[in-house]
């Protein structure tokens, strides 16, 4: 990936997380109190229980471990996901025909009802997927048809490793809501306390597949300028 296209990843995840930033101050309300812990992320505050904490620190801890093998072959990723048990489509013009549905190329959740329909007749006339017309799917990948960013895939495998261990905020009604909340489709004001607990959840996810991302595309890049600075003088400070 050249420099240009690294940098305009970055640019676009940290928008992201400034907009997951807005929508989190929007409904912030008192909590429940007792048997959760309490971290402060600059003017962020998310409640993490501690059962959740360290399933979190589980999630990073794999995931790590697994995408360092693939920095240099984005495609091994998706290998890696089909390998265990969730199908990758490549379809021309993919962004354009999840829109129309209102989803996101990347990860898609399972589905229920029109969606899946949709899902299940575009998979049969664009995926190569024999044609069911059942109002459900399971969770899969659509990807347009071209090279695979790699810190966009990173990404969006880390919210496949959130989803895979059942963390809160990984189920298909709150992701949608908050895209519907992030797009302005939803107001703050339409929610009940549930969903705002759930919407709560939803965001911090997404706000930790960013952060991975750019801790580890930082590490990365830091690793390499060391080595370089090694090999130029015999010293690195890292």
């Amino acid at each position: 990936m050249t420099k240009f296209i690294k940098r305009l990843t970055e640019l676009v995840l940290r928008r992201k997380k400034s907009r997951l930033h807005c929508e989190y101050k929007k409904i912030t309300r008192k909590t429940r109190s007792g048997g959760s812990k309490f971290y402060a992320h600059g003017d962020l505050t998310l409640e993490i229980s501690a059962k959740t904490e360290q399933e979190l620190e589980k999630r990073d801890f794999y995931t790590k471990n697994i995408v360092k093998k693939y920095l240099k072959n984005p495609e091994g990723m998706l290998d890696y996901i089909e390998q265990h048990g969730t199908p990758v489509y490549r379809i021309d013009n993919a962004d354009v025909l999840l829109d129309f549905i209102k989803e996101e190329e990347g990860l898609i959740l399972p589905k229920k009802g029109f969606k899946a329909l949709y899902l299940n007749v575009l998979l049969a006339v664009f995926g190569k997927k024999k044609l069911t017309l059942k109002m459900s799917t399971g969770d899969m990948f659509i990807l347009r048809n071209m090279p695979v960013n790699v810190y966009s895939m990173l990404h969006q495998f880390h919210k496949w490793m959130s989803f895979k261990m059942n963390l809160p905020g990984c189920e298909d009604e709150t992701q949608s809501l908050m895209r519907d909340m992030m797009y302005n489709r939803t107001g703050s004001g339409e929610l009940s306390i549930d969903e705002i607990m759930a919407l709560k959840d939803a965001i911090a996810r997404d706000r930790e597949a960013i952060d991975f991302v750019i801790n580890l595309a930082k590490e990365t890049e830091g690793a390499k300028n060391a080595m370089k600075k090694l090999k130029d003088d015999g010293s690195a400070n890292i």
